[in-house]
């Protein structure tokens, strides 16, 4: 009986203490609630409380740096006043001042000569770094050596004050007088300005085709050449200009001289002369013109040019054609000297072409403009060609100084007095 006594009072107990506690959750609960519903009013009042704590404290950093930069620049200021009631503001006199005795030398003489000698250095790395850069043919020993031609001709540039000698041209069949100033005055210089027959008689330009003449005749005196083809390695080097000046050269000796304009792509002849562009060889070779229609005569007596016509599609067919071939041959019983202008080497293959039916080539280069590699290149195809080297003509040489003095010496002469002196005049 008192066990089970005990066991009824054990049981009683923990059901109170049961009771107790799930009154004590529940009270729990409620608060729990409570301060939800708290918490919920607060935020809903309060609906940038997160941005406004950041905002807070960003203001506090802010205060703090400002705070403590402030003491520093005020400790500053005080360190500053008491250096300056100091009177030497920090600076220590470690020597004295020493007053110098004489004026400090100026060196003149030096720097003089360092400016002279850093200046000449300068200059002769210069001139070092363009002669090295510089690729193009300048001297005689250039083409010697490079192109292994002999040297038939240097000829001069052709600058603007040779002037026009007042000749009687050619143009369209008709005659026109034209002079220097006519030729500037219609705002360009006529191509025909730079034909030696077009200036004065004793021009050093005249003089230099004279020699190339004189060079290219004594060159095969054995076996004289009868065609002579010209040709340059590139464009604007002076080949046709050559060509022109030394047909009209060769016909101031009274041979029959025949130039034919076989750059079939740019050809230059016909403004050179002054005369029609068509009938041409195209002509006679495509359209069946007759050839006495593509002979054209020009101021220069027995001096005869055959322009290149109309533009052909196939200038290399028409030029390497067994036509072609008998053209040449029929010519060479008429005229006494055939000269042939042709493109450059290096553009296409019509010098290759028409040097089979050429006694001999002329190589015409630029000075200070003909790249060294391009002419060997230029030569390279030639001989692969089997073409007769003849030589080269060095143009637009730039003799400024031995110039002058040809101009002098050429339109000045002496005429004697009566007592013995002499006194210079003009000539005309």
């Amino acid at each position: 009986q008192l066990a089970g006594a005990d066991e009824k009072t054990l049981s009683e107990t923990f059901e109170e203490g049961k009771i107790k506690e799930e009154l004590n959750l529940f009270m729990l609960e409620n608060r729990e609630r409570f301060y939800q519903r708290l918490i919920a009013n607060f935020k809903s009042k309060h609906p940038n409380l997160l941005e406004h704590a950041m905002e807070m404290a960003r203001l506090i950093r802010a205060k703090s740096v400002s705070e403590n930069l402030y003491t520093f620049l005020l400790q500053k200021g005080e360190e500053s006043k008491i250096k300056a009631a100091t009177g030497t503001g920090g600076i220590k006199i470690i020597d004295p001042v020493v007053k110098p005795t004489k004026p400090i030398p100026l060196n003149t003489v030096r720097n003089l000569l360092l400016g002279a000698i850093m200046g000449l250095g300068l200059g002769f790395g210069l001139s070092l770094w363009r002669d090295y850069m510089d690729n193009s043919i300048r001297t005689s020993e250039d083409i010697t050596t490079l192109l292994g031609l002999p040297i038939m001709g240097m000829v001069q540039e052709i600058k603007s004050d040779n002037g026009l000698a007042g000749k009687v041209l050619a143009i369209n069949g008709s005659s026109k007088k034209t002079t220097a100033s006519q030729a500037s005055g219609n705002g360009t210089t006529p191509l025909s300005s730079k034909l030696i027959s077009n200036l004065k008689i004793k021009d050093p330009v005249t003089e230099s085709y004279r020699s190339l003449r004189t060079n290219l005749s004594f060159s095969n005196l054995d076996n004289p050449v009868k065609s002579i083809l010209v040709t340059s390695p590139s464009p604007s080097e002076g080949k046709s200009i050559t060509a022109a000046n030394l047909g009209v050269s060769y016909a101031e000796t009274g041979n029959r001289i025949l130039i034919i304009d076989t750059d079939l792509r740019k050809p230059v002849q016909h403004k050179l002369f002054n005369i029609n562009k068509k009938p041409g060889l195209c002509d006679y070779m495509v359209d069946q013109a007759a050839l006495d229609e593509i002979i054209y005569d020009v101021s220069v007596n027995n001096l005869k040019v055959i322009p290149a016509g109309k533009n052909p599609p196939n200038p290399a067919e028409i030029l390497s054609s067994r036509k072609f071939a008998d053209l040449i041959k029929k010519l060479l019983d008429k005229f006494d000297l055939i000269l042939l202008d042709t493109p450059p080497v290096m553009n296409v293959t019509d010098p290759i072409l028409v040097s089979l039916n050429a006694g001999g080539v002329l190589f015409v280069v630029k000075f200070g403009s003909t790249d060294k590699q391009v002419a060997v290149s230029a030569m390279e195809k030639l001989k692969r060609g089997k073409s007769n080297m003849l030589g080269a003509v060095m143009n637009n040489i730039r003799f400024d100084r031995g110039y002058g003095y040809y101009r002098y010496y050429d339109y000045y002469s002496y005429d004697y007095t009566k007592e013995g002196g002499k006194k210079k005049r003009k000539r005309v």
